[in-house]
């Protein structure tokens, strides 16, 4: 039988996850920034079909840059990406490739 899986280890399948959901969202870049994510992205239609954003407030930076506003209960690092992953859609559709073919 196989022990416990240790926290580090669950906390490397986690960032593996959430890697490849903002990848499908053309999300390239996420970044806690006091009460604030950065995010760089690539395509804003894969974005805003991807986040839940009825329950966030997505300010627009530039072109392929936003800030995702943190609500005041979610400061802390650990709660902040609960938070986020939380208003990720499953099932979302995937960013489409720049120059691709239909």
């Amino acid at each position: 039988m196989i022990g416990r899986v240790p926290e580090e280890a669950r906390d490397l399948l986690r960032l593996f996850r959430l890697k490849a959901q903002l990848e499908r969202l053309s999300i390239t870049r996420l970044s806690l920034r006091g009460d604030v994510y950065l995010l760089e992205y690539g395509d804003r239609i894969a974005l805003e079909r991807g986040l839940d954003l009825s329950r966030a407030e997505l300010r627009p930076v530039r072109a392929g840059l936003a800030h995702l506003v943190l609500p005041e209960s979610r400061r802390q690092p650990a709660q902040a990406l609960a938070w986020f992953e939380s208003l990720l859609m499953r099932g979302a559709p995937a960013a489409k490739i720049a120059g691709a073919r239909p």
